[in-house]
């Protein structure tokens, strides 16, 4: 028998089979653009971190102590706004929200970040930390019932994330100083 063309078995395989190679193609593209985004965001929290230390020492250089708390650490927070808003970072960086904590004991730093663009968050994690995260690990899908936008009553991220775990009583500078 001389048949010419496909059976209908042989069209109904040939169909799932492209249809699974397009799915599968499908989520890579997804998992590679949600790994490249997390990238970023792992890229500007290393760029806060480091300004909002920076700006922790400009603080301590310029007597403007009043603004770091002294417990068995010092301490002080920045929101990304009252970065922007001290000239600490640009207003390229208004998209984003969170804060910064900054703690000192002795000579060593200790830099936790709290991190959103409203599609993917950092939720308290150490400065040393953030090298390691990924997405799904450390780098969730936002959630909008963490506040972003802490001023009153900071933490340090939790041991395991890498910080102290310590409550502070202070406000976050979140307007410009005098």
């Amino acid at each position: 028998m001389n048949n010419k063309g496909f059976s209908k078995l042989e069209m109904i395989i040939v169909i799932v089979v492209c249809l699974v190679v397009i799915i599968g193609g499908l989520l890579l593209a997804i998992n590679l653009t949600n790994s490249a985004k997390a990238d970023k965001l792992k890229d500007i929290a290393d760029i806060i971190v480091s300004d909002g230390k920076n700006a922790y020492v400009t603080l301590e250089k310029t007597d403007k102590t009043e603004y770091i708390l002294n417990n068995d650490y010092s301490s002080t927070c920045f929101t990304i706004k009252g970065l922007i808003k001290n000239n600490i970072l640009s207003s390229d960086y208004d998209k984003y929200e969170g804060y910064v904590v900054i703690e000192k004991k002795d000579k060593e730093y200790i830099t936790s970040i709290w991190l959103t663009n409203k599609e993917y968050m950092i939720n308290g994690y150490e400065a040393k930390k953030i090298k390691d995260l990924s997405y799904k690990k450390g780098i969730e899908d936002y959630d909008n019932s963490v506040d972003f936008n802490k001023i009153n009553g900071y933490k340090s991220a939790s041991s395991e994330n890498g910080g102290t775990g310590l409550d502070y009583h202070g406000s976050c500078i979140d307007d410009k100083l005098n």
